[in-house]
């Protein structure tokens, strides 16, 4: 969107790609963003159709550049960056609504320090999504992540933050292909079957779209998309599962 111009939004590929999931199967995505200086060149040029997209299309903070996690850092610096991220959403999209206030930060690492800055900035961030595995996400005890992992969700109160573990990452299956199948065990799986906290699916950019060419690896984000739509799985922000002031 910096080095191009279209007469919509949803002429770039990527986004049309989203679009017509979105129109197909109803479904929700947020996209997270690593590279502040990037997104400051992005042009305001579509802030209608992202401000009319706010319902489905969010994007969240997930590190200041590439390479870059906030396992060490202070309070004003993350806070800094979080408060930079969310002004170039507003920006380009012209609403508070297009942030995702419970994002993934790389590495799903983060002191005390960090989450508590962007707890605290511009429509701060309300919570995390957790690791995969059994690293310890965020600023967490072992104790703390334990519960994440056997329940899929931690309130922090004292914090008061909230932490969701993500289920499932998409390039766990090596082919273009399964991905449906996949879900179908994932229902059968008393884990999840008995967990009422978002499933939380995702995969790195890359995987679906280089060069600005979709991939045969796209396909399981549509299988996933398509089987939430035919077993009536409802679409939803976690942000929207946690009481917002």
């Amino acid at each position: 969107l910096s080095t191009n111009t279209y007469s919509s939004l949803f002429d770039e590929p990527f986004f049309g790609w989203l679009e017509e999931l979105h129109t197909t199967y109803g479904a929700k995505f947020s996209l997270y963003i690593y590279d502040l200086t990037k997104l400051a060149s992005v042009p305001a040029t579509y802030q209608q159709e992202f401000h009319e997209a706010r319902e489905w299309l969010k994007f969240g903070l997930h590190a200041r550049s590439s390479g870059y996690n906030y396992a060490s850092g202070t309070y004003e610096a993350a806070q800094s960056d979080w408060n930079t991220f969310v002004e170039n959403i507003v920006r380009i999209t012209g609403s508070y609504e297009s942030v995702d206030r419970i994002p993934r930060l790389h590495n799903f690492a983060g002191n005390l320090e960090s989450v508590t800055g962007m707890r605290d900035g511009k429509c701060g961030a309300l919570g995390f999504l957790g690791a995969d595995d059994n690293r310890v996400s965020y600023h967490l005890t072992e104790e703390q992540n334990k519960i994440l992992i056997d329940e899929s969700s931690l309130r922090d109160s004292v914090n008061n933050l909230i932490i969701f573990r993500t289920n499932y990452r998409g390039e766990r299956l090596g082919s273009a292909e399964g991905m449906y199948e996949k879900m179908e065990k994932f229902m059968d799986d008393i884990t999840y079957s008995n967990c009422f906290n978002p499933f939380i699916w995702f995969t790195h950019e890359p995987y679906v779209y280089k060069n600005s060419v979709l991939t045969e690896y796209a396909q399981n984000v549509e299988d996933v998309c398509r089987f939430a739509h035919d077993y009536d799985i409802a679409f939803v922000y976690p942000q929207n599962r946690v009481d917002i002031d």
